[in-house]
């Protein structure tokens, strides 16, 4: 048994993956790129300033598949540096980021 102290929703815990083995293995392989993948991610928001950004907008400004960019959104805004907007473009939730201290 290994000891986490990491919280639960941390930024350093397993990127997130659904339990199989398959799942598993890759976010293993993907852990090491993922701080720079959400780093990425968070100066995309960052950029889009008040108008924000929906995942759609994000992948295309960042060149990163929906696969992976939409869990370090989920990341970023689970861990309070990002936030809804509350508007909706081309039926996707924009995005902005919040005064949490950055990175």
């Amino acid at each position: 048994m290994t000891n986490n102290t990491a919280p639960k929703n941390s930024l350093w815990n397993l990127p997130p993956h659904n339990g199989t083995p398959t799942s598993m293995k890759a976010a293993r392989k993907i852990k090491p790129f993922v701080s720079g993948l959400r780093a990425v991610v968070y100066e995309a928001i960052r950029n889009s300033g008040a108008r924000g950004l929906t995942d759609l907008e994000g992948e295309a400004r960042t060149n990163i598949g929906g696969s992976t960019y939409r869990p370090r959104r989920i990341e970023l805004a689970d861990a309070g540096y990002i936030r809804k907007l509350g508007v909706i473009r081309d039926g996707a939730e924009a995005w902005v980021v919040t005064d949490k201290e950055t990175m």
